[in-house]
């Protein structure tokens, strides 16, 4: 975002209805709601949540990553995660195995339940994407993705910087 546009911006703060734009992260905001909807409909059925389904895939797609790992992949607190992982692990979709060079870590591992389970959920995932993208040409697909990850970069900042704001002035 130039830093013109920025400031333009800044005259509208406390307003979000009247910021340029917000339609558009209106329209962005609900799409994912739907979507993420979509995914939990489908992977209930499996006696899951959309939650474990991250978990999964992201252990399916790279086996042995740590519980910091996948804190850092699925955007939550790493105390959150091992909540879960234990849940997990009770079920039988995961197991938790110690790193063969540092005894304090855990590395995370699909069992052939959770393996069975992740296929399934990866189906149901794919065709919610199938169908979001099946809306649109493959130029549109190509230029919200270019969009978006300018987006994710912008954001970016905003997770490293904890520090309180001034809202007062």
């Amino acid at each position: 975002m130039t830093e013109q546009h920025s400031s333009k911006l800044n005259k509208f703060q406390g307003l979000p209805w009247n910021v340029p734009g917000f339609d558009v992260w209106l329209t962005i905001a609900r799409t994912y709601q739907l979507c993420e909807r979509a995914i939990t409909q489908r992977v209930a059925p499996l006696g899951i949540s959309l939650a474990q389904h991250d978990v999964l895939a992201n252990v399916v797609h790279s086996p042995g990553l740590t519980q910091q790992e996948i804190a850092d992949r699925l955007l939550v607190a790493r105390s959150n995660v091992s909540m879960l992982l234990s849940s997990m692990e009770k079920s039988g979709l995961l197991e938790r195995t110690k790193d063969e060079n540092d005894r304090r870590i855990r590395r995370i591992f699909l069992t052939p339940h959770g393996r069975k389970i992740v296929e399934a959920s990866l189906a149901a995932q794919t065709e919610v994407v199938d169908k979001m993208i099946s809306a649109i040409e493959q130029s549109e697909i190509m230029a919200v993705g270019v969009a978006m990850e300018k987006v994710e970069q912008a954001l970016q900042p905003l997770l490293r910087d904890r520090a309180p704001r001034d809202t007062a002035s």
